[in-house]
């Protein structure tokens, strides 16, 4: 048992934790915090409300993941393919983040607009190769790759903490532009994990594949030979529609109610944050126990 637990403090799971906290950084900074941000500086609830468009970026990374597979970038493919990406989007949510710190919403919307969608650009990039890189590293090992799977999914739960109950509550005693401009210096915690991590061998013969158009199509074709894939799509398409309506009127309507930011910031985000880590920790023990498919699913299949 001891020797389990070790395996949650080796190198690649400490690497998967800092994974999971640059991933889970940005979200909030483009969603729910901003909202807040905005909502303080008295924004129409129609502007904020069309904020949230500049998720878009997370919902389309499909389109240039191809590109992120198959392409090198040349003044950094000396370190390999995974991490100089990793370093490229990590470094534009740094300097994203950083300069809307600089900002005013009631004096320069259209740039934080545009700041914003960077981000979320530069953050959905990041997933698209943080994501591959985790697998990489775990590759070959099912039950480590599980294991570095409920890591990284408490790393990004407390990332999603530090972007918005965190921020949230440093707003209560600084600016938001001091609060924005902390958020932004803690994507080095990223850079740092990519530069600790080894490359990884690709096992995926897509990664030799130097057509985008034939690893992107090749991929969809892969994912409709399932003979459940319809209602896979569906499922993805339908179940977050809640919180895509509700999230980014949530801040704004506490704070008309009379929550103060350490109250919302406490409530809303920590407790909740912290039943989601248990139980996706207690679904990684599941998964461990059982796998990932039983073997009537298998044998339906």
């Amino acid at each position: 048992m001891i020797k389990g637990i070790k395996n949650y403090f080796s190198k690649n799971m400490m690497i998967s934790l800092l994974f999971g906290i640059s991933s889970g950084l940005p979200l909030a900074l483009v969603f729910g915090t901003l909202s807040f941000w905005l909502k303080d500086y008295n924004i129409a609830y129609r502007t904020i409300g069309a904020f949230s468009l500049i998720r878009l970026p997370y919902s389309f990374k499909w389109i240039w993941a191809p590109v992120v597979e198959v392409c090198d970038i040349p003044f950094l493919k000396k370190i390999g393919k995974r991490r100089s990406w990793a370093i490229l989007s990590q470094i534009g949510l740094m300097l994203s983040v950083v300069c809307i710190s600089f900002g005013s919403p009631n004096q320069s919307i259209i740039y934080m607009a545009v700041l914003a969608l960077f981000i979320s650009f530069f953050s959905a990039t990041q997933d698209i190769v943080l994501d591959a890189f985790r697998v990489e590293i775990f590759s070959g090992d099912t039950k480590s790759e599980v294991d570095g799977a409920t890591i990284y999914v408490l790393g990004y739960r407390l990332g999603t903490i530090i972007s918005s109950a965190g921020a949230i509550g440093l707003a209560s005693l600084f600016s938001w532009n001091v609060v924005y401009f902390v958020m932004g210096v803690l994507f080095v915690l990223g850079v740092c994990a990519v530069l600790w991590a080894d490359e990884p061998k690709c096992g995926l013969k897509e990664c030799d594949n130097k057509n985008w158009k034939k690893t992107l199509f090749g991929a969809l074709n892969l994912f409709m030979q399932n003979k459940y894939w319809v209602p896979s799509l569906i499922l993805v398409l339908i179940y977050r529609l809640s919180d895509a309506y509700f999230a980014p009127m949530a801040y704004p309507f506490y704070d008309d109610v009379g929550f103060s930011k350490v109250e919302i910031a406490y409530v809303s985000k920590i407790y909740g944050v912290f039943a989601t880590i248990l139980g996706g920790s207690l679904g990684g023990y599941v998964v461990n126990k059982i796998g990932i498919l039983n073997n009537k699913y298998k044998k339906v299949s």
